[in-house]
This record gives structure tokens, C-alpha cells and sequence, in this order.
């Protein structure tokens, strides 16, 4: 290749023909000049037909490579053969099954060169999967995982960013090779503790992360409660090994104690798998915390993950099982109040309580109760008189930290972006001095610097995200009980955009962004093309197919009139 090489993609592949095309398409797609970028393709003993596949699909394109590798059973070999052949400045480690952006390499290669980056972490789309969305909310420069304020770092442990070659190469940073859960760990854990110069690009989507368990991912098989334990126990050891402050140590091990350890109770492989796995997943998490975690971190742990701890602790698993159940049922009732404009901004007024659903039970609030100058958490039956979570009744440290915020997704290509929103508790009595948590949330969302600064277009749905006492929940923002709430729409002439909060078939809230075009504008400088904001939609809760069907006749018939009576001036 003529030029130097800015950045090498090194993508590990094993029987995943189904997926790959799509993630070789975005590859050839890069608008960086070919010259300048070089991708490898390191098949891990496919019998699929997989690496037959790219070679045919990139035939012709020097900067293409596929090397053929006996099977090691996890990508952690594929990535260290990648590492060996890269020419690049940058290495670029990517899924076999996820896609890039056409002009993320040239965006993360831009940011890197800019702010003289080790690590550049580039915003991620989830696809079927949590895409990590509160990492890259912000913008970050020179940033160092041992710093409380770049604690979003902690849990950016995914391997799909942008490291500089010659700082891999220097520090002997290496995946762990063979069958190693939490092997994108036990790299970036490291990888960060060598570096205070960690970037975020958090203003533009780079990298589409992909679930399809019917591609072949290996890190979707199921997982053995020991070997996840043994990574684990790795990871605290570094921790233990690398750091020596003890409360940067306590904040490390709080997370992965949180995010990993206690990760599994409330999910579907625990709580549906056969008996003898669910105990084979409590007797490992328990040895594991005798090992490594003291018992007085779970006081800094939320009321729901101290729920765990203390029945993983007390060795209880049909009690887990319930408990996670029990979490799992969290949701959100959310009702709009009002919609407005105020400027260029969109004011959503909405009111939002958690629900939960106990065993055998029905929906119903988060419940809390002031005892003194304590604030404590009403837990239905079973848990109530449970003596080993009686410890954990008691939210009074926490109360003030639940929150909850309004975010907009982006139905073309997905990616999570929170809005400014101003929460404030509202909680509804319900009698015997109880009240269920709610809160009155106002969020306004600018269409023209929304998207991290960026102008909004095509369709964003509106969701509603809630954290309260441990437990977090998203639900799509919905048809409100007020029927006489409009949905007001909006010109930005400067930018010929429109602005029109819409109704979906399912009665969810949506904000739909339109360009005009010139055409569309009068000569006066009047626009002809869209309704006057002084007839408004209104929402609807339940209305009929007939009642919706008659709307957008009436509509149709407008937008008719307008063409006609524009047609009419023109000629």
C-alpha cells in the first residue's frame, strides 16, 4: 500500500456466513481513502464456509485480508494474530457480526489525532442489545479511569474502540487466548490503568452493536457459572494488584460486584434454567464474594442489588429466583400532562411512577414510608418479613438519587440520547402514611442540537428511563390520560425543518422531523406545505381503527386542498 496506514480492523470470525456480509459492506464502504486503511479478517477455524465467503465478497481490494486460523474456540487468538500483522497507526477491533459507520474510521482516526489519543471510544447504536448508552452521554478528552469524574470508563469494558498500535505494542497488552469469559475485560481493564488519554466521540454514531443469537456468536452460548466466576476473580485481582488507593479499589470492585457478580439473579438464564444450574450459579457467586468482597461494600450498594447480595450470601435460591421475578416486572406508568413550544424548544410535562409486580400479584407502586427521619422501602410478601432483607428496607441514603429521565431514539438506526429533564419527586399517597414513588418530569428537546449538538432527523421515539432504589425500567412515552393534550407543530425556517410530534398505530409518542423543500414556501416567505399550527392534533387514548382511519381521510383531504390552492398562486 502506498501510503501509511492510519488504521488496521482487525475482525475475528467462526461460522458466522449468516452475519458477515453486512460487516464486510460497511468496511468497503469507508469513506478514508483505501490506502490509508487495512482490513483483516482472522477466521478462527470456521467449517461454515465463512472465510470462502469475505475472500469472494472483497475480491480485488488490496487492502483486504483473510487469514485462516485452527479453531481456539474464542476470539481472544484471532485478535493477538490481528495485532501481529497490523501496519496501521491505530488498531480498530471489531465483531464479526456488528457494522461501522461509512465514515466511522475517518471520525475515530480524526479524534484520536486530535486530542493525541491512546483509547478512542466512539458512540455505539445497540441492536437488540443495551448499547452502553450512559458512556458516551458527554464528550471526554484526556480521560483516565482512576478519576471519580470519568467514572462512565468503568463500564466502557467492550473492546470495539480505537487503540493506538505502538501504545498496545509498548505495554504488552494481550487478549487472553482459549475458552475466557469477560475476555474484553481482562483486556480493557488493564488497557485503561496505562493511559490518561482516553477519548469520547458522543456526538455521532460510529459503531452498530449486534445481538442475533442465530448468527453464531460464541458469547452466546450458555454460561458456566465457574468459568464466569474464575474471570471474575481475575478481574479483582488486577484490581487488588494494580491499584493502591483503597477507595479508588472499593469503587472498582463495587462495580464489577455490581454490573457482573450480581448481574445474573434477575435474568432469564437463572431464574428459567434447571434447578441444579441456579445453585450451580449461587454456590460460585457466593465462594466468590467469601474471596473477595467484604461484607460491608453491600452497604453502598441500592436497596434492590443489597436484596441480592444478602440472599446470595444466605445460599438461598428459590428465594432469588422469586426476588428476581420480582425485579423483572418493573415498569413504568407514564401519562403526558402537556406539549408545547416554548422558542425552538419542545416542553414535554409528564408524570411517571414505577410499578412492580410481586408473586402471584398485580402491578402496583414502589412504595415508601417515613419512620422518623427515615425513609423506608415497603416490600410486598414474600419479602416482607424476610429476615435476611430486613437490612435492606431501608432507602434513606439512596432516596434522594432515584431518578428518572426522558430519552429519544432514533427509529432508523437506533442509538439513545438523553434529553434535559428536570425531575422532581411527586409521590402519591395511598394511605397508613405510605406513598407510592412518582415523579413530574420536565423535558425539552431542541430538534436542531438534540443528537449531542447535532440537528435531529427522520423519526425518534420518545422513551421514559427510571432508576429508583436499584431498579431500572424504559418504556416507551404514551398515549396520556388527558385526552385534551395537543401536539403542536413546529417550522424552523432557517433550516427549512419541520418539527411534528406524532402518534404511532400503538398510541406511543414519536417526533418526526421533515425537510421542506424550496418549493414548498410562498413567495411572501409563508409556508403552504404543512397544516397551520393554530388547528392541532390531539392526542387520542384508545381511539377506534374507524375514529383513525376518518382522521387521516380529513388529513389527506387538507393536504389536497393546500396543493390545489398552491398550484392556483403558482400558475
Amino acid at each position: 500500500m502506498g501510503a501509511a496506514v492510519k488504521v488496521t480492523v482487525v475482525v475475528a470470525t467462526h461460522n458466522t456466513a449468516n452475519g458477515v456480509v453486512k460487516n464486510v459492506d460497511s468496511m468497503l464502504s469507508q469513506t478514508m481513502p483505501k490506502d490509508e486503511f487495512e482490513v483483516f479478517y482472522v477466521d478462527d477455524g470456521s467449517t461454515d464456509g465463512t472465510p470462502d465467503l469475505i475472500e469472494a465478497h472483497v475480491d480485488g481490494e488490496p487492502n483486504f485480508h483473510v487469514i485462516r486460523s485452527t479453531n481456539s474456540g474464542w476470539p481472544g487468538r484471532p485478535r493477538n494474530i490481528g495485532i501481529d500483522a497490523a501496519n496501521g497507526e491505530f488498531i480498530f477491533f471489531c465483531d464479526d457480526d456488528d457494522w461501522l459507520e461509512a465514515d466511522g474510521l475517518a471520525n475515530l482516526y480524526e479524534r484520536a489525532t486530535r486530542d493525541g489519543a491512546d483509547i478512542v471510544i466512539g458512540r455505539t447504536a445497540g441492536h437488540n442489545r443495551n448499547s452502553h448508552r450512559d458512556v458516551t452521554q458527554v464528550s471526554l478528552t484526556n480521560g483516565d479511569i482512576r478519576n471519580p469524574e470519568h467514572a462512565q470508563l468503568l463500564v466502557a469494558m467492550t473492546v470495539h474502540k480505537l487503540f493506538r498500535r505502538s501504545f498496545l505494542l509498548d505495554h504488552k497488552l494481550r487478549f487472553h487466548e482459549g475458552r475466557v469469559r469477560l475476555e474484553d475485560h481482562l483486556f480493557m481493564l488493564p488497557a485503561f490503568l496505562r493511559t490518561q488519554r482516553v477519548s469520547i466521540m458522543h456526538d455521532r454514531t460510529v459503531y452498530h452493536w449486534v445481538r442475533d443469537p442465530q448468527i453464531g456468536n460464541v458469547s452466546y452460548g450458555r454460561i458456566e457459572p465457574y468459568e464466569y466466576a474464575d474471570s471474575l476473580a481475575k478481574i479483582f485481582a488486577i484490581i487488588r494488584d494494580e491499584i493502591d488507593d483503597e477507595e479508588t479499589r472499593r469503587r472498582f470492585i463495587l462495580t464489577w460486584y455490581r454490573r457482573k457478580v450480581l448481574r445474573h439473579f434477575p435474568q432469564h438464564h437463572f431464574l428459567t434454567g434447571p434447578d441444579d444450574y441456579a445453585e450451580q450459579i449461587v454456590d460460585a457467586n457466593r465462594k466468590l464474594i467469601d474471596e473477595w468482597i467484604p461484607a460491608d461494600y453491600d452497604t453502598c450498594l441500592a436497596s434492590a442489588l443489597r436484596a441480592r447480595a444478602a440472599l446470595v450470601r444466605a445460599g438461598d435460591t428459590a428465594m432469588l429466583r422469586k426476588w428476581g421475578q420480582y425485579e423483572r416486572s418493573a415498569s413504568v406508568r407514564a401519562s403526558v400532562r402537556s406539549l408545547s413550544w416554548d422558542g425552538d424548544e419542545l416542553v414535554i410535562r409528564t408524570r411517571v411512577e414505577p410499578v412492580m409486580t410481586p408473586p402471584g400479584g398485580k402491578p402496583q407502586p414502589v412504595l415508601v414510608e417515613q419512620v422518623g427521619d427515615r425513609v423506608i422501602r415497603v416490600l410486598p410478601k414474600p419479602f416482607a418479613d424476610l429476615p435476611a432483607l430486613a437490612d435492606i428496607r431501608d432507602v434513606t441514603r439512596h432516596n434522594d438519587s432515584a431518578q428518572c429521565r426522558l430519552l429519544v431514539r432514533r427509529r432508523e438506526s437506533t442509538g439513545d440520547v438523553f434529553q434535559p429533564s428536570t425531575s422532581t419527586r411527586a409521590d402519591r399517597p395511598v394511605g397508613d402514611g405510605r406513598a407510592g414513588v412518582a415523579f413530574a418530569v420536565e423535558t425539552r428537546i431542541n430538534p436542531l442540537t438534540a443528537d449531542q449538538g447535532s440537528p435531529l432527523s427522520g423519526t425518534w421515539d420518545l422513551f421514559v428511563s427510571t432508576a429508583v432504589f436499584g431498579v431500572s425500567a424504559d418504556r416507551r412515552l404514551g398515549a396520556s390520560d388527558n385526552p385534551g393534550v395537543e401536539l403542536p407543530m413546529r417550522r424552523f425556517r432557517s433550516v427549512r425543518l419541520v418539527a411534528q410530534p406524532i402518534l404511532t398505530s400503538r398510541n406511543n409518542l414519536s417526533l418526526r422531523l421533515k425537510s421542506i423543500s424550496a418549493g414548498a414556501h410562498r413567495a411572501d416567505g409563508g409556508d403552504t406545505g404543512w397544516l397551520s399550527q393554530s388547528r392541532p392534533v390531539r392526542m387520542l387514548r384508545h381511539a377506534s381503527g374507524r375514529l383513525r382511519r376518518l382522521a387521516a381521510q380529513a388529513a389527506r383531504k387538507a393536504r389536497s386542498v393546500v396543493r390545489r390552492a398552491r398550484a392556483t398562486r403558482l400558475g
